[in-house]
This record gives C-alpha cells, sequence and structure tokens, in this order.
C-alpha cells in the first residue's frame, strides 16, 4: 500500500546510495541500531523514513548505502533488513535475552519501599498502642515489621528473578557477534542461548558489561571457517 505522493522528477532529492552525505548515515544507523535495541526488531525502510524526516525512497537508498559499509545485509531479493550486527533481524540460533533492571538499581528501589512500609506499619501501630494499651500496640508494631520484611523479601526474590529471566527479542548474527550484544546494554544482564553444533548440550553464557557471570559448559569454545584477527604471526588469540 503506498500514497500517491510522488514528487516531480526535477525536485525529488537524490536517491543514489554513493552520493548521501555521511552525518546522514551516522544518523539513520543510529536510528536503526537504537530500534532493534528498543525491540528486537530492524525497522523497515518506509519506517525509517518517518523517523528522519526523509522521503522513502532516500530512506531506501539509505538502507542500502548502510548494508555496504557494514557487515549487514539484507534478505536476498528485498528490502528487508536480515542482519544488523552485532544483532540479526532474521531469527537464528543465538538468542539474546536482557534482563528488565540496571543492575544496582532494584536492590535500592527494593530498600527504600521496605523502608517507605516499615514507617506506614510503625505509625499503624503507634495509633494502636494509644488506643487499646501498650501490649496491643506493641504487638502490631511486631507483626508489622514481621510483615514488612516479608513483603520486601518477597520482592527481592521476585525481582532477582526478573534479572536473570529477562524477555527474550533479540537473536544474534553469530557466536562472536553474541558476545557484542553487552555492550549495547550497558549495566544490565545479558543472556545468550544457543544449541551446541556438535552435540545436543544447550549452550549458555550470561555477561553484564565486560564481567563474565556464567559459562555453562565451562568447555565452551568458539570457532569459525574465517580466518580473523590478522596475521597468524602477531593475532593475539589463536
Amino acid at each position: 500500500m503506498a500514497a500517491d505522493t510522488a514528487e516531480p522528477a526535477d525536485t525529488a532529492e537524490p536517491t543514489d546510495p554513493a552520493q548521501l552525505p555521511l552525518p546522514e548515515l551516522d544518523a539513520a544507523y543510529a536510528a536503526i541500531m537504537g530500534q532493534i535495541v528498543a525491540t528486537g526488531v530492524a525497522p523497515h525502510y518506509a519506517e525509517l523514513a518517518r523517523t528522519l524526516g526523509i522521503p522513502p525512497l532516500r530512506a531506501k537508498a539509505v538502507v542500502a548505502r548502510i548494508m555496504d559499509l557494514t557487515p549487514g545485509w539484507l534478505h536476498p531479493g528485498t528490502d528487508y533488513i536480515a542482519s544488523f550486527p552485532p544483532f540479526n533481524n532474521q531469527p537464528t540460533q543465538y538468542r539474546v535475552s536482557v534482563a528488565d533492571e540496571v543492575q544496582g538499581e532494584t536492590e535500592d528501589e527494593t530498600a527504600g519501599e521496605a523502608q517507605a512500609e516499615a514507617v506506614t506499619q510503625d505509625e499503624a501501630g503507634a495509633e494502636a498502642n494509644g488506643e487499646t494499651g501498650g501490649q496491643l500496640g506493641h504487638k502490631t508494631a511486631s507483626q508489622a515489621a514481621s510483615q514488612t520484611d516479608s513483603q520486601a523479601d518477597s520482592k527481592t526474590a521476585s525481582q532477582s528473578e526478573s534479572k536473570l529471566t529477562g524477555g527474550q527479542r533479540w537473536f544474534a548474527q553469530c557466536g562472536f557477534e553474541a558476545l557484542a550484544c553487552r555492550w549495547l546494554f550497558p549495566g544490565r544482564t545479558v543472556t545468550v542461548d544457543a544449541p551446541c553444533l556438535l552435540g545436543d548440550e544447550p549452550l549458555r553464557i550470561v555477561m553484564r558489561d565486560e564481567e563474565l557471570l556464567q559459562v555453562e559448559p565451562p568447555t565452551m569454545v568458539g570457532y569459525t571457517r574465517s580466518v580473523v584477527g590478522g596475521d597468524a604471526a602477531t593475532r593475539p588469540f589463536r
């Protein structure tokens, strides 16, 4: 479907990918990556056009040029972004999950909420103490403290589970690019799950920034059929 909004040939913006300025390509690259990070899905060029405020045909040329300059690609015979490293728009066996909270925020929020609830419960206990005697008031305060601790423990457990099981919305381009996904989610726990290509054992890597939190199984290795890392004599990892 398309609206009849074609511009006259003499006023249309150039759509030759080779003529596109680098700042425009940078803005488009950032917009595409931003939408993938936010949603797990790459935009169509018509969606990108609206985001950038340019005509759709120009956005189509922008996407084509970006694919020429980066290790990504379009699905053959289409204008759909198939791969935009480190992510893949087309599903792969490398499933990427990201925790819902930034590390450090959940515990602080839980403590703050528990403290606020404790104050409320203490006030209720003080009122009961003044109206019906010290024993009832003391019992109410104790029950309030117990209830607050229970609620805090419940919230902490729930939010901790959320950290470990954040939604799976992304796919990585390959096993090596999967490791780079963590850089797009600073401070958050990133989990990569994949099947072993040489057996039936599942593989899992859990990362946060530059820290490896879990490698299962510990004997996991990566390999490629392509030569990577430069000259063999000076290659840092072989």
